[in-house]
């Protein structure tokens, strides 16, 4: 009865999903064998050689566990050509998926390591066979120790597969979308990717997720930023990262309220943690996106009719006139527009004459846009290109539903990226700011960091030569710039023996010069529950 109904079951599985769509296709990486070295946040299980049989434990609890990948291992050599490896492989995971329905969760990583060291059977014997299935840190239950509640792998990380040849949008739990356009990704050779790739995120949105994250926002040169939020991309295949092409870049659009005067930044690990440098200036238009409809509606976009031209003025002056295209912006100087300079603009010259006129008369006429130039203008309509000979000075683009709660920008390279401005805090004076933590000397791993809620900021601390730490850019600079009565939080980790000690405690910026601070025993639970309470 019980082969009748595994049979029933392989049946049933093989007829629901063809090979293409098992998961252990989606990534395939060839090394020479696996190292059997387990950790205690993995479940293994092993299969025979040449067999489909797995070995389950005879029980396995898995509450308050997320999987975060499983990995399927096999090997391979060219004595049994003929060998049909394949059905072996689909087996063994109709087997698994079988006895553990949840790893058909599409938010799992997959990845097939092909074992190729082996030229005998005998040899091939005694290597690993089988799945290994890997749980996020933070939700294990495995480990009975204390496990780090701050730093970059505690943020969530999601996983997305996509179809590289295609544009492709990206949306985190948070909010964050990334639209990746088709061809984007190549290898270390430089080879173009044209199979499945797995693309990872990481936000940091909330100054709760920066402090969970140990996400310092301090540049390369040591200024304090304001942080509108963080993240993490990347894009694997197999085990080995990947890069985007020299033409290509992903576009980030950040939820949170928009405000001039923020860029994005590339964050570069450092030995005192990511550093944040190559300021670029964001916008909240998706005017230089070249969006399809297909992605225009994942992410909530839509079309809208908008003014071809905008006037650009400096005091009483007009110094340039912006021209929106449906794709992208251009800005036209009055040098642009000079006789020698007219072709580099690629505009109409009826356009660039009507230009002229405003540059002469010093005045931007809104009314000689809707004039009848009978020229061939391209128009986007929803759904079809097409051209016109009446102009009635209006063009069609993307936007978002919410410009005014976006933050948008281009990343050209994988990694991280965060939306921030150079800390402009209002009323302040040069404040010495000193924490004196009695007996500090006794406890390992110990780190202290300034939080300052108003602007999303984490500053890291420093021990000085007297014992106190401090929050300045070094032992030789003894008071900075801080805003007085500002609320802040210092927030102090430390270790005696295996034992997990830490506090946050609120202080008013400019009362005290020395500020005492204690820390307290605590378990895992408690740590996350005073992060999470207080912001």
């Amino acid at each position: 009865m019980k082969l009748r109904l595994t049979i029933i079951l392989t049946l049933l599985v093989s007829l629901t999903f063809g090979q293409e769509e098992f998961p252990i296709y989606d990534q395939i990486s060839y090394i020479d064998k696996f190292d059997q070295v387990y950790k205690d946040d993995q479940l293994v299980i092993e299969s025979p050689f040449a067999k489909a049989d797995l070995s389950f434990p005879e029980t396995f609890n898995w509450e308050n566990r997320k999987v975060e990948k499983v990995t399927y291992y096999y090997s391979k050599n060219n004595i049994n050509p003929t060998f049909e490896q394949n059905d072996l492989s689909n087996k063994r995971y109709i087997n698994l998926i079988s006895a553990f329905p949840q790893l058909g969760n599409a938010d799992i990583e997959w990845e097939t390591a092909v074992q190729s060291g082996c030229s005998t059977d005998e040899c091939a014997k005694q290597l690993f066979h089988g799945f290994v299935i890997e749980f996020t840190k933070e939700m294990t239950g495995l480990v009975p120790e204390f496990q780090s509640v701050i730093g970059h792998d505690q943020l969530h990380r999601q996983v997305f597969k996509i179809d590289p040849n295609q544009q492709n949008v990206v949306k985190g739990k948070n909010g964050t979308m990334v639209i990746i356009p088709e061809n984007a990704f190549e290898d270390k050779e430089g080879n173009i990717i044209n199979s499945k790739v797995t693309i990872s995120l990481k936000e940091a949105i909330t100054l709760e997720d920066i402090v969970f994250g140990g996400l310092h926002t301090m540049t390369s040169d040591n200024q304090v930023l304001m942080s509108k939020g963080m993240i993490e991309i990347r894009a694997t295949k197999g085990r080995h990262q990947l890069g985007l092409r020299d033409n290509k870049s992903l576009t980030v659009v950040i939820p949170t309220k928009y405000e001039e005067g923020y860029s994005y930044y590339n964050g570069e690990e450092s030995e005192e943690g990511l550093k944040w440098n190559d300021p670029v200036p964001v916008t909240n238009q998706l005017a230089t996106v070249g969006i399809n409809e297909r992605s225009a509606k994942l992410i909530g976009a839509r079309f809208e009719k908008i003014r071809y031209a905008d006037p650009v003025y400096e005091g009483d002056s007009l110094v340039a006139i912006k021209i929106h295209h449906w794709e992208r912006d251009q800005l036209v100087t009055r040098e642009d527009v000079e006789d020698h300079a007219v072709s580099n603009t690629r505009l109409h010259y009826k356009i660039v004459r009507m230009i002229k006129h405003w540059f002469r008369t010093n005045k931007f006429e809104e009314r000689d846009l809707h004039k009848r130039i009978w020229i061939n203008t391209c128009y986007r309509f929803p759904g079809l290109f097409g051209f016109a000979r009446k102009w009635d000075g209006m063009i069609w683009r993307y936007n978002l539903s919410d410009p005014e709660m976006a933050n948008i920008f281009q990343m050209n390279r994988m990694g991280w990226a965060n939306v921030d401005c150079l800390a402009h805090l209002k009323n302040t004076q040069k404040t010495r700011f000193n924490i004196d933590l009695p007996n500090s000397e006794q406890y390992q791993e110990l780190s202290m960091n300034l939080i300052i809620p108003r602007v999303n900021s984490m500053i890291p601390g420093f021990k000085l030569s007297n014992g106190n730490w401090s929050f300045t850019h070094g032992e030789y600079e003894d008071k900075v710039p801080m805003p007085r009565n500002e609320k802040v939080f210092v927030m102090v980790s430390g270790k005696l023996g295996d034992q997990q000690y830490f506090n946050i405690q609120e202080y008013k910026l400019g009362q005290k010069d020395i500020n005492p601070i204690t820390i307290n025993e605590v378990s895992r639970e408690m740590m996350i529950n005073m992060i999470k309470n207080t912001f």
